[in-house]
């Protein structure tokens, strides 16, 4: 449900981005939600730098620039250290590391796979 909300049909909205800031606090906070949040939290911000995509408002980017460098070091980590068999932690490593078309490479060789099966 959260994903709908914040991230519908590549669509991301002023609540995905002010969103950011507390996924990334729910990931630091309990690691097992880790990988599923700080994925949400990179498809916002790789979502964030495509064509047609809305500016960060002001009044946000303090709190969401901080939160992108604790998501990285948080997804640097986590990439190396824990399961991430769906690959997860390794495209929001990349997205938070602002590899976006290497990120979009991966996802779109993933939906590739999946839709061949």
């Amino acid at each position: 449900m959260l994903w709908s909300s914040l991230y519908h049909q590549d669509d991301i909205y002023s609540a995905s981005v002010a969103a950011v800031p507390e996924l990334v606090t729910i990931a630091a906070e309990r690691r097992e939600l880790a990988p599923e949040s700080l994925f949400l939290a990179a498809s916002i911000e790789l979502r964030r730098h495509q064509t047609g995509a809305s500016e960060l408002p002001p009044s946000l980017t303090t709190a969401y620039e901080r939160s992108l460098e604790i998501a990285l070091a948080l997804a640097s980590d986590l990439a190396e250290h824990a399961p991430d068999a769906d690959g997860k932690l390794a495209i929001a490593d990349l997205v938070f590391r602002g590899e976006y078309t290497r990120a979009q490479t991966v996802l779109d060789a993933d939906g590739d796979e999946q839709n061949e099966q």
